[in-house]
């Protein structure tokens, strides 16, 4: 059993500074997003109201976030008590894969 909690403050610029940067050109930016984000858990090996309130472990950090060449591109970096994560990815981590036709 586990607990998620997670908050986002998203900013997105009135103009997109990016869009004709000349060394961005190619990849097509439609937009740009800086996220804060806050996020805290816990694991549990089984069900008890305490593993929602009691233990959590904490993580905050920034995104930036593009819409290139019709895909979100994220790029993150987190902070937490057991170090600092730096990740990348393209698409969204809930998307449905696509299936063959």
């Amino acid at each position: 059993m586990d607990a998620y909690y997670t908050g986002e403050l998203r900013l997105m610029p009135v103009g997109n500074p990016l869009r004709d940067a000349p060394l961005l050109e190619y990849f097509d930016i439609s937009w740009m997003q800086l996220v804060g984000f806050v996020e805290a858990g816990r694991v549990g090996p089984e069900y008890e109201s305490e593993l929602f309130y009691e233990d959590l472990k904490y993580t905050v950090g920034i995104d930036l976030r593009l819409m290139a060449h019709r895909r979100v591109v994220r790029v993150g970096l987190g902070w937490s008590e057991e170090g600092i994560q730096i990740w990348a990815m393209v698409g969204h981590p809930f998307s449905r894969p696509q299936l063959p036709r």
